[in-house]
């Protein structure tokens, strides 16, 4: 954690880094951050558009849970979980969540179906209806 820190605070260090050495940081100490300070420290990166939107929003938002903020929770996993550039492990568990808290996620039901059973390679996928 140190080691994160470290890098975090380099003014030195390339910016990418110090994002990432960040995010681990406040992973790593996630059960014994305030909420507050986890907001506080990613909200910035956790925005469309930012490369580390995906993982420092799903910090965020899990910051939000534990203030009991679902009304804030809720809108920015759904947002993960429609962003193309988040890694779909990271959409599928956001689009999870997001659907838990009463926001909805998916934009294309057939494309996230599809995605879905792509990702399990094609295990449980219903057979093709026939051709008309």
């Amino acid at each position: 954690m140190q080691l994160y820190e470290s890098i975090a605070g380099a003014d030195n260090a390339p910016k990418p880094y110090r994002d990432l050495a960040a995010i681990r940081s406040v992973a790593a100490q996630f059960d014994q951050l305030d909420p507050q300070k986890v907001v506080d420290r990613l909200k910035p990166l956790a925005t469309p558009g930012n490369p580390w939107f995906g993982s420092a929003g799903e910090l965020v938002a899990m910051a939000y849970l534990k203030q009991g903020k679902e009304n804030l929770a809720g809108p920015l996993l759904a947002a993960i979980a429609k962003d193309k550039d988040v890694p779909q492990s990271l959409r599928s568990r956001t689009r999870q969540l997001a659907g838990l808290l009463g926001y909805d996620a998916v934009d294309d039901v057939d494309r996230t179906l599809a995605e879905l059973r792509e990702a399990e390679g094609g295990a449980g996928a219903p057979p093709a209806a026939p051709a008309q």
